[in-house]
């Protein structure tokens, strides 16, 4: 699939931007990534319980082998029946872009609630020895 190809499937959606990468082509909507295709596959993306519905119609996840271990990424092929189907292809991107709005959501939560914890009390840098000359340094000597 080339370029154009890709953005007469996905026009119904409006605007998504398709870059060229792993050998394919990625395919983002408001920056995020939720389909890509390679090798002229094309593939959604799906976790939890959209991921069982296609496993279910028979769709497969993309992966790869890396050092000896199977690689699984949340990214699933298209049912053969949205393939010759519009509409049911919309949906299936439509809830591919969930999915990817889904996982930037929980990624910005955690990043807030990360910056949010508490430190703890501050470290005692006296006590420590630390920004003290080694001079003044007091050492602590078994008992």
């Amino acid at each position: 699939m080339d370029r154009d190809d890709l953005a007469d499937l996905f026009a119904p959606l409006g605007p998504v931007e398709i870059k060229r990468m792993f050998g394919g082509h990625g395919i983002f909507c408001d920056g995020r990534m939720f389909a890509l295709e390679s090798g002229g596959d094309l593939f959604i993306k799906a976790d939890g319980d959209f991921a069982q519905e296609l496993a279910a119609l028979g769709c497969a996840p993309l992966g790869y082998t890396a050092r000896n271990r199977q690689v699984t990424l949340p990214y699933w092929t298209l049912p053969e029946a949205a393939l010759d189907d519009p509409e049911a292809r919309e949906v299936l991107f439509r809830r591919a872009q969930g999915v990817a709005r889904a996982g930037a959501a929980r990624k910005a939560r955690g990043k807030k609630a990360a910056s949010k914890a508490p430190a703890g009390p501050a470290p005692d840098f006296d006590a420590l020895g630390i920004g003290v000359p080694a001079s003044q340094r007091q050492t602590r000597r078994k008992p």
